[in-house]
């Protein structure tokens, strides 16, 4: 494989089957590897996120984030699954501000001790653009 591809592949995983059946055996046989993927991205985002706050840096947390983001000063929103569930009706018109600001969205598990704590200080915060005086 070229060596930007390779640089993207998280794992090979074998099948019994070709064709349709063997393309689905692969994606049953993947699911472990794309969420531990998933797990890892979501550790190294809190890792910077904490660090952020941890040295009043460029991290935001609970309802000061909102009127951040509507000023266009979050890079990137992260949206606890507690909060977002306990919100759900205003989720549509919120993901659409973060588009229009061309902010990132990542959805934060709960279940993990870092998502925990980001559930603890509100369940939504941010890593800002750059740093905002109050």
């Amino acid at each position: 494989l070229n060596y930007e591809v390779k640089k993207h592949v998280l794992g090979m995983v074998n099948t019994s089957y070709t064709g349709e059946y063997g393309l689905k055996e692969a994606v049953q046989r993947s699911e472990e590897l794309i969420s531990q993927a998933s797990a890892i991205k979501e550790n190294k985002l809190l890792e910077r996120y904490f660090t952020e706050l941890a040295k009043d840096g460029l991290a935001i947390h609970g309802p000061p984030t909102l009127k951040l983001l509507r000023q266009g000063v979050v890079d990137m929103l992260l949206i606890s699954e507690t909060y977002f569930k306990e919100h759900e009706k205003e989720m549509d018109s919120l993901l659409k501000e973060a588009e229009a600001m061309g902010t990132k969205v990542e959805m934060i598990s709960s279940d993990s001790e870092k998502g925990s704590q980001l559930t603890a200080l509100g369940g939504i915060g941010g890593i800002l653009r750059y740093k905002v005086t109050a």
